[in-house]
């Protein structure tokens, strides 16, 4: 295993509870040997008297399954309907998802306000895509949500500018005209620190616009963005933030 991965599953592992670092464990396929080490690390802590409830959170496993728009949406009213309390992590990479499953899905499932980590990567996903997952983060959509892999799929300039409006505080010049009349402060993405962008065929008017975001204090937990040939500007952000950033596509945890 390279530096690199070890690196991000040590950045990843850092911010977890015990229970939450043995569900990423268990889906862990790119760092398989790491993540076995660690899980017996913590399965060891789990043991009589350290067993916490927190180990029994929910893992989706659905990576690789064929899982297309028309799926997307039954899966989003079934996790509305509590088919899978408690969800705690959704992996949904390497599939055939695209906008309009997206936009279903995020109609559909609620605020998903439990799940802690989503995995898109290595699906359909283009601009119109990522506008709908950004207007669903605005209204409260994944709010305890930790890792967002969005990795190669298939949205440009437009779809990342669009993220990047959506994640705007909503206190945010950008944002005040449209949340103006809810009288009430929220942030996007709140606790999200790891964002996988890699793969993904956007420029440098794109990374700007997400340079911009996180300047004006958006993503205020992120401290990992995996990014192809992070432009100047959005570098510059990084390191303003202490945010790191990587260029080589790690597969994030899937």
């Amino acid at each position: 295993m390279d530096s690199l991965s070890c690196d991000l599953l040590g950045c990843v592992f850092a911010h977890l509870t015990v229970g939450e670092g043995l569900c990423v464990a268990t889906v862990s396929s790119h760092f398989a040997e790491e993540a076995r080490r660690k899980r017996r690390i913590v399965e060891r802590m789990l043991e009589p008297p350290f067993y916490t409830s927190s180990f029994h959170e929910p893992v989706l496993y659905m990576s690789g399954r064929e899982v297309g728009d028309a799926d997307f949406p039954s899966l989003g009213v079934a996790i509305r309907n509590g088919a899978f309390a408690n969800l705690h992590t959704l992996v949904l990479s390497n599939n055939q998802i695209g906008d309009a499953g997206v936009a279903d899905f995020v109609r559909s499932c609620g605020g998903l306000e439990q799940v802690q980590a989503l995995f898109l990567s290595g699906n359909r996903i283009g601009d119109e895509g990522v506008a709908s997952l950004a207007l669903a983060c605005r209204g409260g959509l994944l709010s305890r949500c930790k890792v967002l892999d969005l990795a190669k799929n298939a949205f440009h300039d437009a779809g990342v500018s669009a993220f990047a409006e959506g994640v705007l505080p909503l206190g945010s010049e950008a944002g005040r005209r449209e949340e103006e009349g809810r009288g009430k402060e929220c942030i996007p993405l709140p606790k999200l620190f790891v964002l996988g962008l890699c793969g993904n065929p956007f420029g440098e008017e794109a990374a700007s616009s997400l340079a911009d975001a996180l300047g004006k204090g958006a993503l205020p937990s992120l401290e990992l963005l995996v990014v192809e040939e992070a432009p100047l500007p959005l570098r510059e952000a990084c390191v303003r933030r202490r945010v790191h950033y990587c260029d080589v596509y790690t597969e994030m945890l899937v």
